[in-house]
């Protein structure tokens, strides 16, 4: 619901800029969702001139390795077994402020985290972190998207990239986009988009880079292909037990793919 300055419900999270997503052929999974803010929640959101203040749904993003008789417990493709966190102590409302700058020339958003987070029973800790995004015009119709992130972003940046908490610590998380679109005719245009996202905790590097054309052969009727690859360089993740320090196995490696859409309007 939107009424006057307010905004109430099931929206996108207000670290989220959508003008800066680039264009790819699937939002929800071809894009760099590695370096990307994708959140949709219940939140309360104020806005004032250019500036955005809102009180949104906290909802802890965690796990813990699952260790018996001091070692790590493992599937059979030797990923960790974790075991989710309770949400519980997700009383406080994540808190976010942004501000905005538009133009002619497009736009640059700037945005704060403020959360409580509950690394272990009892003991809460603030999490802070900042993004900028923004789109900017090169020419009349093509442009450059980017999001840069940087502290303690857990569940707000990258899609599933990385924990709020793990392994009873508060993740750190650093990471981006950049896209460009280039329009070859008034139909037709390409993309080239690159993310990345790297932890603290975790340790997880992960990359997803991709370029694509798409056409649109009627006013309704739109058709895109797109290749890309997305790559997986995680070290070894680190746990602390009570008798030893132990490593998990890195699991690397590279992901190549096609993809052919195409969509139609109603």
């Amino acid at each position: 619901i939107n009424y006057k300055n307010f905004t109430v419900g099931q929206t996108w999270s207000t670290m989220v800029n959508t003008s800066a997503f680039p264009e790819t052929s699937n939002n929800a999974g071809g894009g760099p969702l590695v370096g990307e803010h994708m959140v949709r929640q219940a939140l309360v959101r104020y806005t004032y001139g250019d500036f955005q203040f809102a009180l949104e749904n906290p909802n802890t993003y965690g796990a813990n390795p699952v260790i018996q008789d001091g070692k790590l417990v493992v599937d059979q493709f030797g990923n960790v077994k974790t075991s989710s966190m309770s949400k519980d102590d997700d009383a406080v409302p994540d808190m976010v402020v942004r501000y905005n700058i538009d133009g002619d020339w497009g736009n640059v958003s700037t945005s704060l985290l403020v959360r409580s987070l509950s690394p272990t029973d009892g003991n809460n800790e603030v999490a802070i972190g900042g993004s900028v995004a923004g789109r900017i015009l090169v020419g009349d119709k093509n442009d450059i998207r980017f999001t840069l992130s940087h502290g303690e972003m857990g569940r707000y940046f990258g899609t599933g990239a990385s924990y709020d908490i793990y392994n009873n610590q508060v993740e750190t998380t650093t990471g981006g986009t950049i896209a460009y679109r280039h329009f070859l005719t008034d139909t037709i245009r390409v993309n080239a988009f690159y993310g990345h996202s790297v932890s603290s905790v975790q340790e997880v590097n992960r990359s997803h880079y991709g370029v694509n054309v798409f056409n649109n052969l009627t006013e309704k009727l739109m058709v895109s292909l797109e290749v890309g690859a997305y790559e997986v360089q995680d070290g070894a993740h680190l746990i602390y037990t009570s008798n030893d320090n132990l490593f998990a196995p890195a699991k690397d490696g590279i992901s190549h793919y096609g993809q052919v859409t195409l969509q139609y309007n109603f």
